[in-house]
């Protein structure tokens, strides 16, 4: 009796052992896709809206903005120097989220460094917000369409 007792012991070791295993590996491929959903989701280009009197960014880190609260709006082919990020995402040259910049201090950055220029909106009571988009001709036609709004 106790070498079947045994026996059933064995068994039920070796199906829990292969049990884990196959829950370990079931977890990493969930976290790996996750990760990997995370990067693809902070690399795509943020989107940008002018609607409702107000400009509107989205994707990780999108904000709104109205334009009554935009005291400036500038390109520029730079920027200052990142000092450190405070919270957001950074992969490589893609920046997304709040940033502590020299001069500036902290800021809200949604750019690729890579891709300049760069647009430099100062708001009321705001941090100040830089972006780019896809290519220059799209960074400088928003800026166009922002400044003309600022001009109604």
């Amino acid at each position: 009796m106790a070498d079947f007792i045994l026996i059933l012991q064995d068994k039920n070791s070796n199906l829990s052992k292969k049990m884990n295993k196959r829950l370990r590996f079931i977890i990493f491929i969930i976290v790996m896709l996750l990760v990997a959903g995370i990067l693809m989701y902070g690399n795509s280009q943020s989107k940008v809206k002018i609607s409702d009197n107000k400009v509107i960014i989205f994707g990780m880190y999108g904000l709104e903005l109205p334009i009554s609260n935009i005291e400036n709006i500038q390109l520029s082919d730079t920027i200052p120097e990142i000092i450190t990020k405070t919270n957001g995402f950074n992969s490589g040259n893609v920046k997304k989220g709040y940033f502590d910049l020299k001069y500036f201090g902290e800021s809200h950055l949604l750019i690729n460094s890579g891709n300049p220029p760069y647009l430099i909106i100062s708001a009321k009571n705001a941090k100040k917000v830089i972006l780019n988009l896809e290519n220059a001709k799209e960074t400088k036609r928003l800026f166009n369409e922002i400044k003309k709004q600022l001009s109604l």
